[in-house]
């Protein structure tokens, strides 16, 4: 069905798939998640960037050769206060609004520990100051994120799937590039990779594109 490319990445989903059907509360995909022990559940899930379902947790550095401040990649629907912490924390270890400090979190990551430090309870009360903050900013809540109902259905149009869509397949363009470069270098032929990635006519643009975003970000960084 995958057209007998990448043969490997196919593999370990199929492997995937007989791991969680033994896994009673997650379907994170076969990870380290799959197999540490619950206590050490939330910190593997952070230094995965992946929460029980498989959703990023955080939005990640795009280049890690020019890591910028993790309250800068907050999503519009963390907590008033994680913000706070995140930002605070950043100042603190020696970082500003431009540099990261030594330690670095984004709100969102913040608010995940917090959720799984304080159970149910914790998650539902992080939910509704969320809920009420959208409501006086007039920010899309994604329906995952209402207090209770959120934990019963979802919505694949909001921003946050977009968004993670948007950085997945910006992701795999860029694998085409890094190929396509190596393979000339190499001095391969590059004729057929061409026929069987034909996103690899997507990269300028794809970069423009994210380009657009980053500044995007920035401004309403900025403004708020």
């Amino acid at each position: 069905m995958g057209g007998f490319k990448k043969p490997a990445d196919h593999t370990m989903r199929l492997a995937a798939v007989f791991a969680e059907a033994f896994n009673p509360i997650g379907s994170a995909g076969f990870s380290i998640q799959t197999i540490a022990p619950t206590a050490i559940d939330p910190l593997v899930a952070l230094s995965e960037n992946r929460d029980w379902t498989g959703k990023p947790i955080a939005k990640e550095d795009f280049n890690k050769l020019s890591p910028t401040p993790g309250f800068s990649r907050n999503k519009d629907t963390a907590s008033g206060p994680a913000k706070w912490i995140a930002e605070a924390i950043n100042t603190i270890s020696g970082g500003n609004k431009y540099v990261p400090g030594v330690f670095s979190p984004t709100a969102d990551q913040i608010d995940y520990l917090a959720g799984q430090v304080t159970g149910g309870v914790g998650r539902e009360s992080g939910k509704a100051q969320q809920s009420v903050s959208a409501v006086l900013t007039g920010e899309d809540l994604p329906p995952h994120k209402i207090p209770l109902l959120g934990r019963f259905f979802g919505d694949s149009e909001n921003s946050s799937s977009q968004g993670n869509a948007f950085y997945s397949n910006l992701k795999r363009i860029n694998e085409i590039e890094s190929e396509l470069k190596g393979r000339r270098k190499d001095r391969l032929p590059i004729d057929e990779f061409k026929v069987e990635n034909p996103e690899y006519r997507l990269v300028e643009r794809a970069k423009l594109i994210q380009r657009l975003v980053s500044k995007q970000r920035k401004m309403k960084s900025e403004l708020d």
